[in-house]
Parts: C-alpha cells; sequence; structure tokens
C-alpha cells in the first residue's frame, strides 16, 4: 500500500490533467511535496471527484475495501432513486447483498453471477443499470475501476449540482473512514 503520494506518482496513473493543472492543484489543496492518502482526502479542495480519482486504487485502499465501497455507492445510488420517488427493483437491492456475501467468501461465483444476471434483466432505466454496473464492475475488472464507477453512478443520479456535490462529500467520507484504519 502507498503510503506517501507525490505528483509524479498521480502523473504516473496518466490523469486527464496536465503536469502543471496538478501541480495548480497541490498547491491550491495546500499539500507538501508528499501527502499520504489521508492528508489528501482530508485536504481543502472543492472538487471531491478528482479527489476519490486519486484514492479510489488497488494501491491505496485494498481490493477488498474497494468491492464494499462499491456496494455502499450502490446502495447511495438506489436510496438517491427511491428518495426520487422511483423504486429500484429489489433484484437491484438483492445484487448488491450478494455482491456483500461473494466479497465475504459466503456466495459463489455463480450465485454472484444469478444475481448480477437478475439484477440486469431487471434493470429499467439508466439510474439502475448504472448503479447495479457499479456494484458489479469490480468483480470482471479492478476493484479500484469498479469503486470509481460507483462513485460515478451514485454521484449523477443526484440531478442537482448541489446534490452532486453532496454525494461527493458523502463518499469522501466513507473512503476517509477506510483510510484512517490503515
Amino acid at each position: 500500500m502507498i503510503k506517501k503520494i507525490t505528483i509524479r506518482k498521480i502523473i504516473s496513473w496518466e490523469p486527464c490533467y496536465t503536469e502543471d493543472q496538478i501541480k495548480e492543484f497541490w498547491k491550491h489543496a495546500g499539500l507538501k511535496r508528499s501527502a499520504t492518502p489521508l492528508e489528501i482526502a482530508q485536504c481543502n479542495y472543492e472538487k471531491k471527484t478528482d479527489l476519490l480519482w486519486i484514492l479510489l486504487r488497488e494501491e491505496i485502499i485494498p481490493t477488498r475495501e474497494l468491492h464494499l465501497l462499491a456496494c455502499t455507492f450502490a446502495e447511495a445510488a438506489l436510496m438517491a432513486e427511491r428518495k426520487a420517488g422511483r423504486e429500484p427493483h429489489h433484484d437491484s437491492w438483492n445484487a448488491i447483498k450478494v455482491k456483500r456475501l461473494w466479497v465475504d467468501g459466503k456466495a459463489t461465483d455463480d450465485e454472484f453471477s444469478a444475481a448480477w444476471n437478475a439484477a440486469e434483466s431487471a434493470a429499467e432505466n439508466a439510474a439502475w443499470s448504472a448503479a447495479r454496473s457499479a456494484a458489479w464492475n469490480a468483480a470482471e475488472s479492478a476493484a479500484r475501476s469498479a469503486a470509481w464507477n460507483a462513485a460515478e453512478s451514485a454521484a449523477w443520479s443526484a440531478a442537482e449540482s448541489a446534490a452532486w456535490s453532496a454525494a461527493r462529500s458523502k463518499q469522501l467520507k466513507h473512503v476517509i473512514k477506510i483510510l484512517e484504519v490503515l
């Protein structure tokens, strides 16, 4: 696990920002030459999406925790749908439940696939589909990617800019809790 992050390390991850933009972020965030993941998570920087992009990776958070974060973020997306008056299909909720069991070795790959397929069949709109995909991408690709996709879908399900920011802040709080115990 990475204990310190530098500008060079971020550049090695091939961000969409230029080196100068990253240096500006680093300066604006008040970070020193290197920073711990927790320092980055807690820095005073308004673009929470960028902080999550840095932090949601296997080099920083263990794979298991990234899988569980994907579930948490997907649940938040489903809750946002419920709050908006659109009740997610029960198979979407079940898929997250089975995913958590699968992470703990209490569900087989076949059970995981069945839950995924049921949720996929039940998906009736893009928001449910995004939440489901985010929760399950970790099984088929890197866990970091799944957590990132879950963060994306959870934030996108919040329609307004203020809700977007609040969703990202909430996601970052979950990440901070994990980083505090690592």
